[in-house]
Parts: C-alpha cells; structure tokens; sequence
C-alpha cells in the first residue's frame, strides 16, 4: 500500500486542489457574467450584441471557460483514480463532484454552445430583432438553472474535498 505522504498521494491532493479551485474560478466567471455581462449585451438587442462583440474582438468569456473547465475535469479524475478509497466514504463525492460537472458541461455543450455561436460569434444580420431577443430570453433563464447546477456541484465538492483532506489527515 502507497503510504499516505508518498508524493503521488501528495500530488493527487494537489490535483484536487487545483480542480477546486478551477471550478471556483469557473462559478466566479458564470457569477461575472450574471452580474456584469449579461446586462450589457441584452439590453438593447440588436446594438447591444453589436457592442459586446466589438469589445470582445480578441477573446471572449468562452476562452475562460474553455481553457478552466477541461483543467478542472483532467483534474478530477487523475485525483479520483489516484485517491480512491482514501477514504472510501470520499468515493461517492468524488465521483458525483465529476459526473456533475462533466454533466454540466454536457448540458452548456448541448444548449448553449448553439445560442453562443448566435448571439455572439455568427453574423447576426438577417436574424430578426424579435428572435435575438427570444434567444437571449431562453439564454438568460437556463444560466440560471446551470448556476444553481453549478453551486450544488461546488457544495458537493466541498463535501469531497472535506472528507478526502480529513482521511488525510487521520493517516
């Protein structure tokens, strides 16, 4: 049996660490944009678009979440594999930590990476005011749901993170 402060060990809690905080950079970043960027691109739809494009001409909120969420899910399940059963009680958060948020990364894979090419990155010209707006309407209220996902993600996270640190601890 791997002793507890071999470096492997170590470095799986390192791992778990960094996939904590990614993921908390990343309920930070959905957080921003609730707070900060959604008021500024569906306020007078289409110019508000048209402006939030031109700001964002380089890079986008997408490049955040592309290059954290990726890191994290690696993360996750390199620790996953390498604690497993340190302890065995962990095995379940870990585990629900990871299909929650490969199953949260499914769902913005699958509902909102079409609505992000529409209202952010596709020539919007052609495309009535009327239905940017519905877009935006069901945009807004589904990120409400993710981030509700999101922080039931972070408090089983938490959870893990807790009985994961606790077991080593005791060892």
């Amino acid at each position: 049996m791997i002793k507890q402060n071999s470096i492997g060990i170590r470095a799986s809690f390192g791992l778990f660490s960094f996939a904590l905080l990614a993921y908390a950079a990343v309920m930070g970043g959905n957080i921003y944009q609730i707070i900060a960027e959604v008021p500024n691109w569906s306020v007078d739809i289409p110019n508000s678009l048209i402006a939030y494009r031109n700001f964002f001409h380089v890079t986008h909120a997408e490049h955040f979440f592309q290059t954290l969420v990726p890191l994290t899910i690696l993360s996750l399940i390199v620790s996953v594999i390498l604690l497993w059963n340190r302890p065995k009680l962990a095995n379940k958060w870990t585990l629900s930590v990871l299909s929650g948020v490969i199953l949260a990364e499914i769902f913005t894979g699958i509902y909102f990476l079409p609505k992000n090419f529409v209202l952010f990155l596709d020539p919007i010209e052609g495309i009535f005011t009327e239905q940017l707006i519905k877009i935006d309407n069901h945009w807004q209220t589904a990120n409400y749901l993710r981030m509700a996902i999101i922080v039931v993600i972070m408090v089983a996270f938490l959870k893990s993170y807790k009985a994961v640190c606790s077991s080593r601890d005791k060892d």
